[in-house]
C-alpha cells in the first residue's frame, strides 16, 4: 500500500528543494496529503506538537526528517482538539473504520507562535476521504518588521585642509 520508496524519496527531495529555493524572508506554509503518520511524540522531536495520532510509517519517518531539517513543524499537532478533529482520513472496512492523522499544514519554527489555532473538521459535502484541514496563523504580528534607525553616514575630516589658510577656523 503507497507509493514506492523511491518514488517517496524523490517527493521529498523535490519538496526540500523547491522550499530552499525561495526567499528565505517569506513565511512558507506548506499543507499536503502526506500519507504520514508522525505517531506520539518522543523527546527528540521538535517538529510536532504532543496532539498526533497514530504510530509512526515509512511517510512518517520522511516527512519527519524533512521538518527536521528545514526546521518546520507540523501545525496541526499543536493544538488538544478532540478526537474527530484530530483525525484527517477516514476508511470504512467491512466490520470498522479506521481513522488516521495523515494531511499535515506545516510552516517555519520560528513562527509556530504566530499560530493560534488548528484542527481538521469533518461533516463536510466532498467526494474526498479526507477531512479539511486549517490553521489560523496571525499574518499581522508574523509579518512585522522592526524599524531600524536609519545609518547616518559618518564623514572622515580631511585633516589636509586644515593645513591651508584659507580654510582652517581661525
Amino acid at each position: 500500500m503507497g507509493r514506492p520508496p523511491a518514488e517517496s524519496l524523490s517527493f521529498y527531495d523535490d519538496l526540500r528543494a523547491a522550499y530552499r529555493s525561495l526567499p528565505s524572508r517569506d513565511i512558507t506554509i506548506i499543507c499536503g496529503d502526506f500519507n504520514a503518520k508522525l505517531g506520539q511524540k518522543t523527546p527528540q522531536d521538535s517538529f510536532m506538537g504532543q496532539w498526533c495520532r497514530g504510530i509512526r510509517n515509512r511517510n512518517g519517518h520522511l516527512l519527519a526528517n524533512l521538518c527536521d531539517e528545514l526546521r518546520l513543524v507540523a501545525f496541526n499537532t499543536l493544538f488538544r482538539k478532540r478526537a474527530t478533529n484530530l483525525t484527517t482520513w477516514s476508511q470504512t472496512r467491512t466490520t470498522h473504520r479506521i481513522f488516521n492523522q495523515i494531511d499535515f499544514i506545516l510552516g517555519p519554527h520560528n513562527q509556530r507562535r504566530f499560530c493560534t489555532n488548528a484542527q481538521s473538521w469533518g461533516g463536510l459535502i466532498t467526494p474526498s476521504d479526507h477531512k479539511l484541514v486549517t490553521a489560523d496563523i496571525n499574518l499581522a504580528v508574523a509579518t512585522k518588521r522592526r524599524h531600524h534607525r536609519q545609518r547616518v553616514a559618518h564623514v572622515k575630516p580631511d585633516y589636509h585642509l586644515l593645513a591651508d589658510p584659507e580654510t582652517r577656523l581661525v
